[in-house]
């Protein structure tokens, strides 16, 4: 990745890498700016942080919200006519990085 600008951001106990004009698949939902930055290099120069760069924040655009794959549980106990099916489609909304600012 030389010569690219790119981030290292944490958001909800999750930690994400991404770059300028990249799209993102984050759980949480209103975000326009992001601060907890764990790592950043932009323009050559790379800053780390303990544990986060001070004065670095990430700008954000929410494109829009989608639904994850359907996950099935099932639970069955043989020889007691005990079943259970559940199904859950979790949420997840997709932004765009518009810039980096340090």
């Amino acid at each position: 990745m030389e010569g690219k600008n790119f981030v290292v951001f944490e958001v909800g106990g999750k930690q994400y890498f991404a770059g300028i004009g990249e799209r993102v698949y984050l759980d949480r939902e209103g975000l326009q700016n992001i601060s907890n930055i764990l790592f950043l290099k932009k323009d050559g120069e790379v800053h780390i942080g303990t544990p986060y760069v001070k004065g670095a924040e990430v700008l954000l655009e929410f494109i829009e919200g989608k639904k994850g794959k359907k996950v099935i549980s099932f639970k069955k106990k043989r020889r007691k006519g005990y079943k259970r099916k559940v199904g859950h489609r979790q949420k997840f909304f997709v932004y765009k990085i518009i810039d980096i600012k340090k």
